[in-house]
């Protein structure tokens, strides 16, 4: 007669915890490559400070004004010049412009630009000011 003395192997729990790894590991991917992506300024614009804010609403037209008095109208290059013209292309449908000028932009300089907006007839303009998230 043949005795089997040693205890029956308990099945180890750790095996059935691996696929949940992966499905997290792969929902965590997902979500990292599907989640929406902000774009970034590609010139460095430092902003004037304010002491209050008010919250930033989306806009899809970004003029940035540099210390030297650049343009870039959604992140290209423009002169002024030629920004009504550009504007005939970007504002179809559009109402609104957030526009982002150097602390150290002289306000005749910003000036030239919101006359540009006022004889287009442009209703909304935000001016961005440090402490307010860009869009």
């Amino acid at each position: 007669m043949n005795l089997d003395l040693q205890p029956p192997r308990r099945h180890s729990g750790d095996a059935n915890i691996i696929p949940m790894i992966n499905i997290v590991f792969l929902l965590l991917v997902f979500f990292m490559v599907a989640g929406q992506i902000k774009s970034t300024n590609s010139t460095t614009v430092e902003l004037p400070s304010s002491p209050v804010g008010a919250a930033a609403e989306e806009h899809k037209i970004t003029l940035v004004m540099d210390r030297d008095s650049q343009l870039s109208l959604n992140d290209s290059p423009i002169a002024l010049e030629s920004l009504d013209s550009a504007l005939d292309e970007t504002l179809i449908g559009n109402d609104s412009i957030a526009l982002l000028a150097d602390k150290t932009v002289k306000a005749a300089e910003l000036d030239k630009v919101l006359a540009i907006f006022r004889a287009r007839g442009i209703a909304k303009v935000s001016l961005f000011s440090d402490g307010a998230e860009i869009p």
